[in-house]
């Protein structure tokens, strides 16, 4: 719940009019909405389906100008997410103990 609380609100740089809730959920697990002008479910996912990948860079499936911007917003607020979760407190106490840490929202 902590690190949900640190990425709720957040801004996604160069996207003023987009606004972001993050809610968590069980474990390990959060629901992220993005809510905004012009946004698009023609995109790809960003799980890369394998524990230990990078993330998947978001695509869109379709040749136009929403769903091109809604895979550069989601590009972009994941960047925002991993640089929040690097130097969370929460990761830092992780690292200390051994443990793997949360870098990254899907």
């Amino acid at each position: 719940p902590e690190l949900c609380r640190s990425l709720d609100g957040m801004a996604v740089p160069g996207y003023p009019e987009v606004s972001v809730e993050v809610r968590y959920a069980t474990e390990h697990r959060c629901g992220v909405c993005i809510r905004g002008p012009g946004l698009s479910d023609r995109v790809t996912g960003t799980d890369p389906l394998v524990d230990g990948r990078p993330l998947v860079r978001c695509r869109a499936t379709a040749d136009d100008g929403d769903a091109r911007r809604t895979a550069d917003i989601v590009n972009a607020l994941s960047d925002a997410f991993r640089r929040v979760l690097e130097d969370h407190p929460v990761n830092a106490r992780r690292r200390a103990a051994g443990l793997k840490e949360a870098n990254v929202v899907l």
